[in-house]
């Protein structure tokens, strides 16, 4: 009840998780009698009219009569299942009440149904097989061939290594044949529904990342399932198949750890994402003087930006760019301090305009991250009033 509706928010992902837990909770709770009463009773309320008020008043007494009501035990386990799922989803649910459109409204908005490519399927099948290509497609990128995504880090290597992959699919048989119950079926709902999220959106991989938890649990399965079958013919093909699936696991540790600290961590994109040069500025504000007034020049963020004011919480200074509410002019007010300006992310050419402005200045050179070719900032401290 605590752990499954723990990590509800996933980049629109969420939404379609529940729609799968919910019913898996039902039924695994109360059995199929009072969920499918539950269901009926539901659909009656969405949808009433003389075709659903019969039913749903039939499909209430055989859920009140269900034995499974009256049981103590399910009730225990239906209260911290829910209290359990209202303390993880609180924070979303206060955004939904604060700020409903801009919720439904960006599922809606990336929603593949309003897309050119769906409107141009003509026939059922042709909208099943639209949908299917993008189902493959999803896994073939997280698998096989990763794509990198401007807005995260996923995508310069594989989500999933191929061989991981190999891994899930024999863990998937193992589950199934020799552990069928309530566990496999939900793992198994999650990772083959959830990447549903991604292929009726934007097919974006990181909206169904949750299935990589899922996928590890399957190769745990799996492995332990193995070993236990080749023990029970054998103690020595135990041992043996024992020490074939440790070196796989460490192959494939391996493989994500070097794909991640040795490629992706280091890569340009990861950099340009994350914003180096950002950081450089910021650093570099956070040692300024109390006495040092900030003006700054950046299109793509803020001075007020939450990574800058994690690291410069006591930074004394202004946005002049009109975007940020700024008047994109030169102009210092030293009452508030000594002027320094701050340029970067494009505005580095404007360091002559300023010499030129208010010469004698001093000028500091920030260092040059990987993916630019400019200085991540140029400072510039204007001289003593004279």
């Amino acid at each position: 009840g605590i752990t499954l509706p723990s990590a509800m928010y996933m980049y629109n992902g969420q939404t379609p998780m529940l729609l799968l837990l919910l019913p898996f909770a039902a039924v695994g709770l109360f059995g199929f009698r009072f969920a499918l009463s539950l269901l009926v009773f539901a659909a009656a309320i969405r949808e009433p009219s003389a075709w659903t008020i019969v039913p749903a008043l039939i499909a209430f007494v055989f859920g009140v009569t269900s034995p499974s009501i009256r049981s103590r035990r399910v009730w225990v386990n239906a209260v911290a299942f829910g209290v359990a799922l209202l303390v993880v989803i609180d924070k979303i649910l206060e955004f939904i009440r604060t700020y409903p459109d801009d919720y439904f409204d960006r599922s809606r908005m990336l929603s593949v149904f309003k897309t050119d490519d769906w409107k141009i399927q003509e026939t059922l099948s042709d909208k099943a097989e639209f949908l299917i290509r993008r189902y493959w497609a999803f896994w073939d990128q997280v698998v096989f061939k990763p794509t990198p995504n401007g807005a995260d880090l996923s995508g310069i290597t594989a989500q999933i290594p191929a061989l991981m992959f190999y891994l899930f699919v024999a863990g998937v048989v193992f589950a199934v044949v020799r552990r069928p119950g309530w566990p496999t079926l939900i793992c198994a709902a999650l990772v083959f529904v959830m990447p549903l999220s991604s292929v009726l959106t934007d097919n974006a991989s990181r909206r169904s990342v949750i299935i990589i938890v899922f996928v590890c649990a399957f190769i745990g399965i799996g492995i332990y399932e193995l070993i236990r079958l080749a023990a029970t013919r054998n103690r020595a093909a135990g041992v043996v198949v024992g020490l074939v699936c440790l070196l796989l696991l460490g192959q494939v540790s391996w493989r994500n750890y070097d794909d991640f600290f040795n490629i992706t961590a280091p890569s340009d994109s990861v950099a340009s994402t994350f914003g180096v040069d950002y950081r450089d500025a910021v650093e570099y504000m956070a040692d300024l003087p109390e006495t040092d007034y900030v003006i700054f020049f950046c299109g793509r963020w803020s001075i007020r930006y939450d990574t800058g004011q994690l690291i410069a919480p006591d930074v004394r200074g202004e946005d002049r760019l009109e975007q940020w509410g700024g008047t994109g002019g030169y102009e210092v007010d030293r009452s508030l301090g000594d002027p320094v300006f701050i340029l970067m992310d494009g505005f580095q050419d404007r360091l002559p305009a300023l010499q030129a402005m208010y010469p004698g200045g001093t000028v500091v050179v920030g260092p040059t991250a990987d993916y630019i070719d400019v200085p991540s900032y140029i400072a510039y401290h204007l001289p003593p009033e004279t």
